[in-house]
């Protein structure tokens, strides 16, 4: 039985929850389902609907209001246990780039998700980041780090490609990233990687579930002419 062990974007009631059976109430009976990740939906969207590529390694990351990401090899969503979470790598040790800040509480250590995400930003700053102006300098200093994060992922990951997507990205104001990719030129174990943005928006999800869909059925010797 498949049990929510933590969330960190709901409330803890859910922590613990079998999946399950919520499912079951919802939908007033027996249901067969299968749970992902929802970044590793959309990132399936954006391999074959979207930016990324069906060959290779492919990296998908999110910067939203937390960030994530997943690993793709040839057009795969790479075996896991648990979860990946690339947000939560430590960009700052010891906190002392941002000494004192709310979302070093833990530990006194910054990891990535509370230097670039929205929820981030708006503990540091004291503000949402769709408020702050596109030319204030804050969004260069957000792509630094964005960049520093990104790097360390291509060098674990080893992908090919790597897109990037969630509202700190797509949005406006955006994160820029030129620089991101700039910086993965400039190292020499990271020089071929190619950064793009993603480009399905709202509907990643959906592209990725029905990714699932086809390829579970093609899996099955189902075709889309007996259906």
């Amino acid at each position: 039985e498949q049990v929510l062990a933590f969330a960190p974007r709901l409330t803890p009631a859910w922590h613990g929850k079998s999946l399950q059976r919520l499912a079951k109430e919802w939908m007033g009976g027996e249901v067969a389902a299968r749970w992902f990740n929802d970044t590793m939906l959309v990132g399936l969207g954006e391999l074959y609907h979207g930016a990324g590529a069906t060959s290779g390694i492919v990296a998908y990351l999110t910067i939203s209001t937390g960030v994530g990401g997943c690993r793709f090899v040839d057009g795969q969503i790479e075996t896991y246990e648990g979860s990946f979470e690339p947000g939560h790598i430590i960009i700052d040790a010891g906190g002392a780039l941002c000494e004192g800040c709310a979302p070093c509480a833990l530990d006194g250590e910054c990891d990535w998700e509370a230097m670039v995400s929205g929820s981030g930003v708006a503990a540091r700053y004291s503000k949402p980041p769709e408020t702050i102006p596109s030319d204030d300098p804050l969004w260069e200093e957000l792509a630094r780090w964005t960049a520093v994060g990104v790097r360390n992922i291509a060098l674990l990951w080893t992908p090919q490609v790597i897109v990037i997507g969630g509202s700190m990205v797509v949005g406006d104001p955006a994160i820029p990233l030129e620089p991101v990719q700039e910086a993965l030129r400039r190292h020499p174990l990271t020089s071929q990687v190619e950064v793009r943005k993603a480009q399905c928006g709202a509907l990643g999800g959906l592209y990725g579930a029905l990714v699932v869909v086809e390829q579970t059925e093609q899996h099955a010797g189902f075709s889309p002419s007996t259906r």
